[in-house]
């Protein structure tokens, strides 16, 4: 019997049986010397993390569209050359 609160989540990694005993973890044995490593594994923290991840990658996704949508509209707003047109370089004016 071990001094912890039993909740189904405890594994043996043996593979041996946690059981419940009086509200605390137990794991049936026969008599002599045993080395037990006990691992607590809730579903819902793998699901949490997987969660986690998603929506880590998808900020990330969500900022590097942003940041390069911003940088392409920049590019596109640059100012013209003054006395330059958007049409490309104009007719040459006649001599006065």
């Amino acid at each position: 019997m071990v001094n912890q609160n039993y909740r189904p989540d405890w594994r043996d990694r043996m593979g041996r049986a946690v059981t419940n005993h009086r509200g605390l973890l137990a794991v049936p044995l026969v008599p002599g010397h045993h080395v037990i490593q006990l691992q607590y594994r809730p579903w819902d923290f793998a699901l949490g993390l997987s969660i986690s991840i998603v929506t880590w990658m998808l900020l990330g996704y969500w900022i590097w569209s942003h940041r390069s949508s911003r940088r392409t509209e920049r590019a596109s707003q640059q100012p013209l050359i003054p006395g330059a047109s958007a049409a490309g370089p104009g007719p040459s004016e006649p001599a006065a």
